[in-house]
C-alpha cells in the first residue's frame, strides 16, 4: 500500500468520472449482468492494489489530450481507464475511473 505523511498508509478512494456511466451505456453494461459484475470486480481490484499504477500497467490517451492508465477486465474485451493521485494535504489517494471501452487502447510511450 501507498505511504502518506509519517509512513502511514494511504487511503484510497475511488471515484467515477462523468465520461464513465457514458462510456458504460455506449458499451451496453447492465447493471448485474456477468460481464458488469467483471467490471466492477476490476474497480474493486485497482482500489485494494498495493501500489498504483503497478509495474505491468499501460498508459494511454484519452482524448483528446489526457493520458491515463488501463486495466483490462479479465476474460473480456473492456478496458478500464484509470488516473491516480495523492490528494493534496491528505493522506487520501484519489482513484478516478474515468472511462471503459471495448478494445485495446493504443500503448503510449514517453507520455
Amino acid at each position: 500500500m501507498a505511504r502518506g505523511r509519517g509512513g502511514r498508509p494511504l487511503e484510497r478512494v475511488i471515484r467515477y468520472d462523468r465520461r464513465f456511466r457514458s462510456s458504460c451505456e455506449r458499451l451496453g453494461l447492465v447493471p448485474g449482468t456477468p460481464l458488469a459484475r467483471r467490471v466492477a470486480a476490476t474497480v474493486r481490484t485497482l482500489a485494494f492494489a498495493v501500489e498504483l499504477p503497478e509495474a505491468s500497467g499501460s498508459r494511454a490517451l484519452i482524448p483528446p489530450t489526457r493520458s491515463a492508465w488501463v486495466r483490462r477486465v479479465p476474460a473480456a474485451n473492456q478496458w478500464i481507464y484509470f488516473v491516480a493521485r495523492t490528494e493534496a494535504g491528505t493522506d487520501a489517494e484519489i482513484v478516478e475511473i474515468v472511462s471503459i471501452v471495448g478494445a485495446p487502447p493504443p500503448p503510449v510511450d514517453d507520455l
